[in-house]
């Protein structure tokens, strides 16, 4: 096989993903991420595995293949997001509110919260709601590029994250940024992943990046391709986050 008729826009794609993955990663706008430092955390990978047709990557090729790199950062980032929410759920520590009304829900947060930074709101059926709740209100709300709303309410401000209806997250999430930690492997500390054998031509990895990328032979026409994160489960207690119901709603997700 002649590899050089496909490295060049395969590096160009792998460096698309990895510009993509550091610009879009929102782990350390809800998390404390620290480095992997041997510690004996449990550690899940994010990944998805796909096949690649080679005739997209031909160095004379026109394709612009932009797209399908940004899709599949999103991917992991999305995954990223949704494997820390869903640990949050299911831990005995996180507490577990019922509140009235949506007009309710910032106030009570921080009632209950020692510093709530961030806030998950599925869209469905709360979009409406909250639009409605914030012209009507006094409460300040600041606007940023490329970001959701942040909302102040006293001293503290309060970054919204929307969750998609497709997502099977259905809960509201409040957060404490300062109490919710977790641990990331880079490709120097993270072995390689079962099942695949790169082709050593191909690897457009930094010792230091956080997204890692695998190519390797699939058949004649595709190239397997594995791209990946690997983080740990969250360190939790029971003042990084807070489950919140509301009491009309309730009904209905059930």
């Amino acid at each position: 096989m002649n590899y050089k008729l496909y490295y060049e826009k395969l590096n160009y794609f792998s460096h698309q993903m990895l510009q993509a993955y550091e610009k879009t990663n929102i782990l350390r706008e809800f998390c404390i991420v620290k480095s992997f430092t041997n510690e004996t955390s449990e550690f899940f990978q994010i990944a998805k595995r796909t096949g690649l047709p080679k005739n997209f990557f031909v160095e004379t090729g026109n394709n612009d293949n932009s797209m399908i790199a940004s899709d599949f950062v999103r991917a992991i980032v999305i995954g990223e997001r949704d494997f820390v929410l869903d640990k949050i759920i299911k831990s005995e520590l996180t507490p577990n509110i019922i509140i009235e009304k949506f007009e309710d829900l910032f106030f009570d947060i921080v009632g209950q919260m020692e510093c709530p930074t961030d806030i998950f709101i599925p869209l469905e059926p709360y979009y409406k709601s909250f639009y409605k709740f914030i012209y009507s209100s006094k409460l300040k709300v600041d606007f940023s590029p490329g970001k959701d709303a942040c909302v102040t309410v006293g001293n503290r401000r309060i970054q919204i994250h929307w969750i998609t209806s497709s997502n099977p997250i259905k809960d509201i999430i409040a957060i404490n940024k300062i109490e919710l930690n977790i641990s990331q492997k880079v490709v120097s500390n993270s072995k390689g992943p079962n099942g695949i054998e790169p082709i050593s031509e191909f690897n457009f990895n930094s010792p230091s990046d956080r997204l890692m990328l695998y190519f390797a032979e699939k058949d004649a026409e595709t190239f397997d391709f594995v791209f990946r994160s690997v983080i740990s489960v969250p360190a939790l207690n029971n003042k990084s986050a807070l489950i919140v119901n509301i009491r009309d709603n309730i009904a209905q997700k059930e």
